[in-house]
């Protein structure tokens, strides 16, 4: 799947979305890089920024990518997540699911923060929220799934720790 691309008509100041963008990158400890020669912001693995863990494993750097412009009112936005050394993948899909969630995540409070800024009941109000629509059904499915893997953990860890009790002989 290739990134998830966004255009919003929004018609504020610039100061104004340069701000929402820049907490954005803050909150999700996005900083300068690179992705294919070409200029953006890149964060890592749980999205904390460059070194929060330490010695990090160089696999889990730089996975989260994100890309913008804002001219004449109009916003337009592309997140993707790295696959691999050189392959991108969108924020919707089942594949990868536990790496995209809280990236998903974070892209939807942007795009939530930007569509709350709107006048309430206004068209491009309207039409964005609409557009939100996708993504935060994609994020749900992405919960559930987190939900059903860690279930199916607690059971199979149920079923060892009863197949030890029953080896050490405490239970038949």
């Amino acid at each position: 799947m290739s990134r998830y691309i966004k255009d919003m008509e929004l018609q504020f100041p610039e100061n104004e979305v340069q701000e929402i963008i820049n907490s954005f990158l803050e909150d999700g400890g996005f900083y300068q890089g690179q992705w294919q020669g070409k200029s953006c912001y890149v964060s890592d693995y749980g999205l904390n920024g460059s070194g929060s863990f330490g010695s990090m494993n160089k696999n889990l750097q730089q996975i989260y990518f994100f890309d913008y412009t804002y001219v004449d009112g109009r916003l337009h936005f592309e997140a993707w997540v790295r696959d691999g050394k050189k392959n991108e993948n969108g924020l919707t899909g089942a594949y990868n699911f536990a790496m995209k969630q809280p990236y998903t995540t974070l892209v939807l409070r942007l795009q939530k923060k930007l569509t709350d800024k709107l006048p309430a009941g206004s068209e491009l109000r309207i039409q964005a929220e609409s557009q939100n629509e996708l993504l935060q059904k994609s994020s749900n499915k992405m919960n559930t799934g987190k939900q059903i893997l860690g279930l199916l953990g607690l059971i199979a860890f149920f079923f060892a720790f009863m197949n030890v009790l029953r080896h050490l002989g405490i239970i038949f």
